[in-house]
């Protein structure tokens, strides 16, 4: 089981046809959810990242608009999310925490 710490720490990010749902949890199981369109066009989905590391990157995006690449998982191994910039140059990557965090 996952500590208490990283699930406060997780977010989740609920990628469906043409929207992201994003949706917090602490640790009295009090929730948060927000959803936004996106131009997902994948399968249903979801990514659950450390909170604190997705502001980060996205402090640091210049654009407006955000492009996430993501990778296949292999089995456990769960894909990096990359945010990529190519007209500035600017590129960050985070890692998927486990899905088990959120309680998924």
């Amino acid at each position: 089981m996952e500590s208490r710490a990283a699930a406060r720490s997780a977010i989740a990010l609920r990628l469906s046809a043409g929207e992201v749902t994003v949706e917090a949890r602490d640790g009295s199981k009090n929730s948060a959810t927000e959803t936004v369109m996106a131009s997902w066009t994948g399968a249903g989905r979801v990514l659950t990242v450390n909170h604190a590391y997705l502001l980060d990157m996205l402090d640091v995006h210049p654009s407006k608009a955000c492009v996430f690449r993501i990778g296949k998982d292999l089995g456990k191994r769960r894909s990096m999310v990359l945010l990529a910039d190519e007209e500035s140059g600017v590129t960050g990557v985070i890692s998927q925490m486990p899905p088990g965090v959120m309680g998924y």
